[in-house]
């Protein structure tokens, strides 16, 4: 069978145009340093791909909850330790002033430091983190206690996921550390009775404060040492996680990144074969049914 110079023209034309598309694809993968540009470029490793990121953007969101969590739990952490020394401040001075030798006026003295420190321990409650109140339950707009000690706020408890399959409540209600809901002391019932004792020399009632300002303070440390310990949970936490995503980068890479070194070399040999196939084609479709007359 005769090949035709019209056959010849297409097979020439059809080679040429599939080095021009390979050297293209060479060029954009040097500018871009990826292999993967388009999904009809391999559909296998690109949908691979494509969950890998998704994956890697979920991680993102759960490192950035626990960023969150760990500086909530900070400020937790920092404002009941604080409650904690101002409960025994208010303990030293029940016991200093629960003597016989405590004078009228040293009690009215000690009423205005336990009327401040009653007012450091409200504030201390009303905490605020990134624009909310953190001891107001889920009502974070709302401040949880007033000039009285009552408590506004709910019972709900902040919670945030910290991977797939794992959620932490963060949450420090300040209706159980404050108020004793749950089998717990109110301390600010216990502050205004010390306050109260106080002012009307009371010795007896004075003395009755301490012990129950013991149990205030333990319930504060109980409280301040739970919020540590999930804070260290956090922080172990966001350590994985970035081992995590720092094992999934390398995979992404490894999809997607191209070997520069190499792609140099494709493109050089595609150039060459491509002008070998244009100079051959010249040759060939230059001649004619005259030449061989």
């Amino acid at each position: 069978m005769r090949v035709t110079t019209n056959v010849l023209y297409e097979t020439y034309i059809k080679d040429i145009n599939r080095q021009y598309q390979s050297l293209f694809k060479t060029q954009r993968e040097l500018a871009t340093g990826k292999k993967l540009s388009t999904p009809s470029d391999d559909p296998a490793r690109v949908g691979k791909l494509l969950d890998s990121k998704s994956f890697l953007s979920r991680l993102d969101q759960y490192e950035r909850n626990v960023d969150s969590g760990i500086s909530y739990l900070g400020v937790a952490e920092n404002a009941l330790s604080d409650g904690t020394d101002m409960l025994t401040r208010l303990k030293e001075l029940a016991v200093l002033n629960a003597t016989d030798t405590a004078t009228q006026d040293m009690r009215k003295v000690a009423a205005i430091e336990a009327q401040s420190l009653f007012e450091g321990l409200r504030s201390l409650g009303n905490t605020s983190f990134e624009g909310g109140y953190i001891f107001a339950g889920n009502k974070t707009d709302t401040q949880p206690f007033d000039a009285a000690g009552v408590y506004n706020g709910d019972s709900g408890e902040r919670v945030i996921n910290i991977n797939a399959n794992s959620s932490m409540t963060l949450g420090v209600n300040g209706d159980k550390v404050f108020k004793g809901t749950g089998g717990g002391v109110d301390i600010f019932a216990i502050v205004t009775n010390l306050i109260s004792a106080l002012n009307a020399n009371n010795s007896a009632g004075i003395a009755a404060s301490i012990t129950t300002l013991e149990t205030a303070s333990t319930q504060v440390s109980n409280a301040t040492a739970d919020v540590g310990g999930r804070n260290l949970r956090l922080s172990s936490t966001r350590e994985s996680l970035s081992r995590f995503k720092l094992d999934l980068k390398i995979s992404i890479s490894g999809i997607e990144d191209s070997d520069i070194t190499q792609v140099i070399s494709e493109l050089q040999l595609g150039n060459v074969a491509l002008n070998a196939a244009m100079s051959s084609s010249a040759k060939i479709l230059s001649q004619s049914i005259l030449n061989f007359l």
